[in-house]
């Protein structure tokens, strides 16, 4: 298990993504992934206010499924609930992060999921126009309220990140930040999404520095590793993902997985547990086999001198 830094809460190793919770899954097929994610041992989950259905977010299908399945499991005070408010609207850029606006989604969260309080809330994007300290005094009304416990950032540069810290301190409640992160290094220029916000230097010596809990989206790579064994790489995963220093990697990740016995999606997800302050990889999957597979090797971290053979010694990670 996984203290998240400055908070009370004890997290299992990897975090589900709910993404396609009660969308890709009708309900019966949700509540038994979700089964199977507690039943091995998992106990944090991570949703939004808009998953699962993009073009209609206002359904929040996949906290209202999680919500039912928490409520006929009765399970609410065995699962830490991440989810994200703070919205970006695609067409006009304008992310719902007024203090109006995040009260206000926050209120309906709680409602889609059944519960009174909310484990973890992070804001989902950014405008760097509005000032952090609105932005904080905010969080802390809903966290003194009880309405949440603590709270996180996701897609925010490390200037904001490290704004808010200054603010808030040590114990002020912010407890997570969520970029999207992977073994494999991303080829930024080529996202087309360019509002995400992907693990660099900077942001890794910013929790290196803080012991700040990283919970990373995209850690898996979409698969590349996995798909490069087998020949399949798409070309728009290669599009993101192909370049000489993944190249190094997948065969020094086929090496470990020689001497190991573990697969290179295995080792790419224990890779990322293995840094130097606390990580929980958020894990997507398309079925139950692929998700079982997942956590079949759930506690699983590596020696520092494997996770330095892996990344290379020019890189920090």
């Amino acid at each position: 298990m996984v203290k998240i830094t400055g908070t009370d809460l004890v997290v299992s190793p990897l975090c589900l993504g709910c993404a396609v919770i009660g969308s890709s899954f009708d309900k019966k097929e949700s509540f038994d992934l979700l089964d199977l994610f507690t039943g091995m041992g998992g106990n944090f989950l991570d949703t939004a206010l808009n998953y699962a259905d993009w073009a209609y977010p206002e359904k929040s299908i996949s906290e209202k499924t999680i919500g039912l399945w928490m409520k006929e499991r009765k399970n609410r005070d065995r699962v830490t609930i991440g989810t994200k408010v703070a919205q970006i609207d695609f067409n006009t850029g304008y992310v719902r992060i007024r203090k109006e606006e995040i009260t206000e989604d926050v209120m309906t969260c709680l409602k889609n999921l059944q519960t009174d309080y909310i484990d973890l809330l992070y804001l989902h994007r950014d405008l760097e126009d509005v000032p952090a300290e609105e932005i904080t005094e905010t969080l802390r009304k809903l966290k003194k309220e009880g309405l949440i416990r603590y709270y996180g950032f996701s897609n925010w540069s490390t200037d904001r990140l490290k704004k808010v810290r200054e603010l808030v301190g040590d114990t002020g409640g912010f407890a997570a930040n969520q970029p999207m992160w992977s073994c494999a290094r991303i080829n930024k220029e080529s996202l087309s999404d360019q509002t995400l916000r992907i693990m660099d230097d900077e942001m890794f010596l910013f929790h290196k520095e803080t012991k700040l809990t990283a919970v990373p989206f995209t850690s898996q790579a979409r698969g590349y590793f996995a798909k490069l064994e087998e020949g399949r790489v798409s070309s728009s995963l290669k599009k993101i993902y192909d370049n000489e220093e993944n190249r190094k990697r997948f065969e020094r990740l086929k090496k470990c997985s020689e001497e190991t016995g573990l697969s290179v999606n295995d080792l790419s997800l224990a890779y990322l547990k293995s840094m130097p302050f606390p990580t929980v990889p958020i894990i997507g999957f398309k079925d139950k086999e692929q998700l079982l597979q997942n956590l079949k090797n759930m506690d699983i971290t590596l020696p520092e001198k494997t996770v330095m053979y892996i990344r290379g010694e020019s890189n920090l990670f």
